[in-house]
């Protein structure tokens, strides 16, 4: 191998090597603290909001949450806690600048703080009226929103003694049956509603003699709202 070959394959793996050595790691997105619970959020609805306190500083502490200025919450720091959060509801929709300052027991001198994060809050998500109270089927909740699970059920009545089945319909579509046994007093599904809107809630009950329908519930308007993700 001549000495032209050498310097030249030695140049070539020296570039590489001080190529890899001045790469930059491409780095991982960190998250903004005061961090906020949920992708969407509400005017009146709760969230909690959390800070790294990093329990390597080994020093214990009170940490102060800020909303635009406005104390909203306190946590107590101990020194082997990693995170520390408080339960917050904004009142107002709006940008709001959460910030969080950490006090030693030493005088209380602030010696770190986190933020402003800023929080856009929408309008409260409107609920929509509330289901007959009593009529069955039977939902269970006050306010129903698209998207969200809920259970419907229907008093079957165990002096009935018969057994048979339950249809639930969404609107005239079965959205699921339950078993009806003679000393069970209630049969439920679960319902998830998809689109907002009236929801017309019905349930027959067939015997086991022939599929012949001999009782039916309903049908109990639900008011679905638009789904509204805290």
């Amino acid at each position: 191998m001549s000495l032209r070959t050498m310097i030249r394959r030695g140049g070539i793996g020296l570039a590489v090597l001080v190529a890899a050595l001045y790469t930059v790691p491409t780095a991982s997105a960190e998250p903004t603290y005061p961090t906020v619970s949920g992708t969407t959020h509400y005017a009146g609805s709760t969230y909690t909001v959390t800070v790294d306190v990093n329990p390597y500083w080994g020093v214990g502490g009170i940490v102060k949450f800020e909303d635009n200025g406005i104390l909203i919450g306190t946590a107590i720091h101990e020194p082997d806690i990693r995170e520390v959060s408080i339960q917050w509801t904004p009142k107002t929709p709006g940008q709001h600048g959460l910030m969080a300052y950490e006090e030693t027991g030493h005088g209380g001198a602030a010696y770190r703080s986190w933020g402003p994060n800023y929080i856009q809050v929408s309008p409260a998500c409107p609920a929509p009226p509330p289901p007959t109270a009593g009529t069955y089927p039977r939902v269970s909740s006050t306010a129903v929103y698209a998207g969200t699970a809920y259970k419907i059920t229907v008093d079957v009545n165990p002096n009935w003694g018969v057994s048979g089945i339950v249809s639930f319909e969404d609107n005239g579509i079965l959205i699921g049956t339950a078993i009806h046994e003679p000393d069970i007093r209630e049969v439920s599904i679960q319902w998830t509603p998809k689109p907002p809107g009236q929801h017309g809630l019905m349930a027959y009950e067939e015997t086991g003699h022939g599929g012949a329908a001999y009782r039916s519930w309903g049908p109990n308007y639900i008011e679905v709202g638009q789904a509204c993700p805290a």
